[in-house]
């Protein structure tokens, strides 16, 4: 029994309670908790007490928050965002380079066709003439 219970208290890594993989085995889940554990849905900013209080004084948790969390670097910020952009423009350059090859394709094939009508009419013709 021992044994068991140290087992379902401290699972192998990446292992649920029944062995099964857990969420933080999933590939995306450190970047996306990462963007979504951050929101204040899930962690809301200010807790407000229930007792009647004609002026509330400064809040403990607010402070807590801020040292938790501090505000991240601007140049960081921009850095990122100037990242994305980027990374954000080249795949529509290479979105709009398979398109045009696309098109391209598609002209040379209505162009191909249209040549094998053709000489297939200039040889009905040949022979009803």
């Amino acid at each position: 029994m021992g044994l068991v219970g140290k087992d379902l208290k401290c699972p192998g890594t990446g292992e649920g309670v029944s062995g099964k993989p857990t969420a933080a085995t999933w590939l995306w889940f450190v970047l996306l908790d990462e963007v979504f554990g951050q929101r204040y849905s899930n962690n809301p900013p200010v807790l407000i007490a229930s007792i009647p209080e004609d002026t509330p004084g400064p809040s403990s948790a607010v402070d807590d928050q801020d040292e938790e969390r501090p505000a991240p670097d601007k140049r960081k910020r921009d850095c990122e965002d100037e990242l994305t952009d980027t990374v954000i423009s080249e795949e529509i350059k290479f979105q709009r380079e398979r398109e045009r090859e696309r098109e391209e394709w598609r002209a040379q094939e209505s162009r191909e066709r249209m040549d094998r009508l053709f000489s297939l009419l200039e040889i009905m013709v040949e022979k009803f003439i």
